[in-house]
């Protein structure tokens, strides 16, 4: 299991190697945000990235909240992992002052 700081450490690189091709290339990148994962890595340290690389065209998504999908899930179970985290991340981005646009959910 990785440590905080290291959870932090890896998010920080995937989304500066992002914004970096971005900037390089025009590509503009998608970022699908775990929100748990981000809550331990730290909002205060991630938010201002994923802000950057949505100025550069991104999106930000989500796919799940805490990463725990399985076959035997319920309806009630998937709107906690989805609406769940849109509604973590919306709120954990504005706090730090990176509002992000509204965030669709992958599928």
């Amino acid at each position: 299991m990785e440590t905080t700081a290291e959870t932090s450490t890896i998010r920080s690189k995937t989304l500066n190697f992002l914004t970096e091709v971005a900037q390089q290339t025009g590509v503009v990148p998608l970022y699908t945000w775990v929100s748990s994962f981000v809550k331990k890595a730290g909002w205060d340290k991630l938010a201002p990235l994923g802000k950057r690389i949505e100025d550069l065209g991104a999106r930000s998504e989500t796919h799940s909240k805490f990463h725990k999908i399985d076959r035997k899930m319920n309806p009630d179970r998937w709107r906690e992992e989805l609406d769940g985290s849109v509604e973590e991340i919306e709120e954990n981005m504005r706090a730090q002052g990176y509002p992000v646009r509204k965030i669709p959910v992958s599928d």
